[in-house]
């Protein structure tokens, strides 16, 4: 037991003496970056969307691919 104490003595010394020789200006930075696609639309382009549904003009084809790509993901064969 004592010499359990005396090792855990010894790496907190240690620990101490570390922090102590940091420069006083250590800092940690971090960063991130996000990128994201940008579009811009014109008038007619913005008013297009607002009229017009896009899921229903795609939806069945949509649902139709994703299927298929499951089905070939869960079984290996192509789905044609």
């Amino acid at each position: 037991m004592k010499k359990i104490l005396i090792g855990l003595a010894a790496l907190i010394l240690g620990l101490v003496v570390l922090v102590a020789l940091q420069p006083s200006d250590f800092r940690v930075e971090r960063s991130a970056t996000l990128r994201s696609t940008t579009a811009h639309h014109n008038f007619m382009e913005k008013a297009f969307c607002l009229v017009m549904n896009g899921k229903k003009m795609v939806g069945d084809d949509m649902e139709r691919a994703l299927g298929q790509m499951k089905s070939v993901l869960e079984t290996g064969k192509s789905a044609s």
